[in-house]
């Protein structure tokens, strides 16, 4: 088959599920989420985090209109007061599960959990990397077979 005609979101790159709380305890898992909404997962690393979860609070508006959710992962207790989940994950084993560890990524992955992008966050682009999220999410949302979007077909 050639690579033009291959589906772009595979079903061996899914997501592994995960639970953590967040700090007012509430347990979230990502199968929350399967097959409603296309994730973005922040994966941060102190003492980056607050200032990227400041700029994804900037950018949630976005996402929201697509219908996506943001859900961000840190070790240690960051800023209070955002409109998406923040996750404590202390012993870093769910960053580690999701192969971020050692830099901040954000994953976009679409309904059924499948990683469309994983997007490293730089301190000096994190707001550009961030709106590349979102033109993802969006990808991934018109992909979406429920949708209603046909997939390509060749020609014989």
């Amino acid at each position: 088959m050639p690579d033009m005609w291959k589906p772009i979101l595979d079903p061996k790159n899914a997501l592994p599920d995960f639970a953590l709380r967040t700090s007012d305890g509430r347990l979230i898992r990502r199968s929350d989420y399967r097959h409603k909404k296309p994730l973005a997962l922040a994966c941060l690393i102190e003492p980056q985090a607050d200032p990227v979860l400041r700029l994804l609070r900037q950018h949630y508006p976005s996402c929201q209109e697509i219908g996506a959710e943001v859900l961000a992962i840190v070790r240690e207790p960051a800023a209070a007061g955002m409109p998406f989940p923040v996750l404590l994950d202390a012993d870093g084993s769910v960053i580690r599960k999701l192969g971020a560890e050692g830099q901040p990524v954000l994953i976009v992955a679409d309904r059924f959990g499948i990683e469309a992008s994983r997007l490293v966050l730089n301190p000096d682009n994190a707001s550009e990397t961030i709106q590349e999220a979102v033109r993802w999410l969006y990808f991934v949302e018109i992909q979406c077979p429920e949708c209603g979007v046909a997939e390509a077909v060749p020609e014989d």
